[in-house]
């Protein structure tokens, strides 16, 4: 059975910045080192924590945001109190190992300009311990909400060479998670662009842009044979798990027998990953709360959502499929991980919706592999 956050801070106990190896944050923080090894098992975590009330969530939030650098090749090290720096607290390290040392601060919506110059602060102390191996010292403010972005990118402008310090949003930092996993990008890559002061959100979203151009000419014109379209890396193909949702008194299963396989249309009225929207030759496979996936099928093309689906305007997106396969009487069930995302999405929330959550390909695969194993090689390249 999959463990959500909830269950995770009853485990562990009240995380509190209380010292000591078996404390309950400590505890927190070690289960994070050993089995969240996943930047999307990371990201349904942070999911699930993000707008939860209560000083629990927000601590454990902050953890998993200052170890979604182990995602990105830094060695991470959990927030303390500086040697030299007194009273002066940090919420994470990241070191590269040959370049430089990140003072981690993950700041909430109303975060100002003094949280800021308090980073820098921080910063300058760290140049004078040995936390900062290499004597190169610099600051990231994860900002977990954009609605200050513009107030604190004038700050961060500002000519303080001495003490660099950079913003990023929590969607951009999970995103550079997942294409460093994928091989898109490189370690030295990041460093490179957070040494340099570059723009992390214009550069992340224009590499987004371009793996979406590439996944769209990669899966143009292949209505027979899609190649190489299930390497990810290459063709930017994404894989989605669908959650299936009653709807106006209609069953999950009478929705997808009824509507979905006889118009070849899907809609989605929310997204679980955060960022993104899924694309032309993408592959989504159908669950069913507790029961597992039923079916799968490839998206053909989206739909103007104007007449094809009742109600259109409530969905996110609309999709037309083709090679779609129903399997309702043989479902396959869900791995632990990929359960734990969707209790981060519509599972977890009293009114159902359906919602696209991402999986790997490698996921996709055995969740529905064992009903039309040799075909879906053949037409997905998996």
């Amino acid at each position: 059975m999959a463990v959500t956050l909830d269950q995770l801070l009853t485990l562990a106990g009240h995380l509190d910045d209380a010292p000591g190896y078996d404390t309950p944050r400590e505890r927190f923080r070690r289960f994070l080192h050993e089995y969240v090894r996943d930047p999307q098992l990371a990201r349904a975590l942070i999911v699930q924590g993000q707008y939860a009330p209560g000083e629990q969530h927000r601590r454990a939030v902050i953890d998993l945001v200052v170890h979604a650098g182990r995602f990105i090749g830094f060695d991470v090290t959990f927030g303390g109190a500086l040697p030299a720096g007194g009273a002066m607290r940090y919420h994470g390290l990241w070191q590269s190992r040959s370049r430089v040392a990140i003072v981690i601060a993950a700041l909430a919506e109303g975060a100002t300009a003094a949280d800021l110059e308090g980073l820098r602060r921080t910063v300058a102390a760290l140049r004078s311990t040995s936390l900062s191996k290499h004597g190169r010292a610099m600051g990231l403010a994860v900002l977990m909400s954009t609605h200050t972005r513009d107030r604190l990118d004038q700050f961060t402008d500002a000519p303080t060479a001495e003490t660099p310090v950079s913003t990023v949003t929590l969607r951009t930092l999970l995103s550079l998670t997942d294409m460093v996993a994928s091989g898109g990008v490189q370690h030295d890559d990041v460093v490179t662009l957070l040494e340099e002061r570059r723009s992390v959100e214009l550069v992340t979203g224009m590499l987004e842009r371009a793996m979406g151009s590439a996944g769209s000419t990669g899966s143009a014109g292949s209505t027979g044979s899609t190649g190489s379209a299930g390497s990810a890396g290459s063709t930017g193909t994404g894989y989605w798990m669908a959650t299936v949702a009653s709807e106006f008194g209609t069953s999950p299963e009478e929705m997808l027998t009824h509507v979905v396989a006889r118009r070849n249309i899907f809609g989605v009225t929310a997204n679980a990953a955060l960022e993104g929207l899924a694309k032309n030759g993408d592959w989504i496979c159908f669950a069913i709360a507790r029961k597992g996936v039923v079916g799968h099928a490839r998206i053909a093309s989206l739909a103007d959502g104007t007449s094809e689906i009742r109600d259109a305007h409530r969905f996110r997106q609309l999709f037309h499929l083709e090679r779609m396969r129903l399997y309702l009487e043989t479902p396959v069930a869900i791995d632990a991980a990929t359960e734990v995302r969707l209790k981060a999405g519509p599972f977890a929330s009293p009114r159902a919706a359906q919602a696209l959550v991402p999986i790997s390909p490698e996921s996709f695969r055995a969740l529905t592999t064992p009903r039309e194993g040799a075909d879906l090689e053949k037409s997905t390249g998996l």
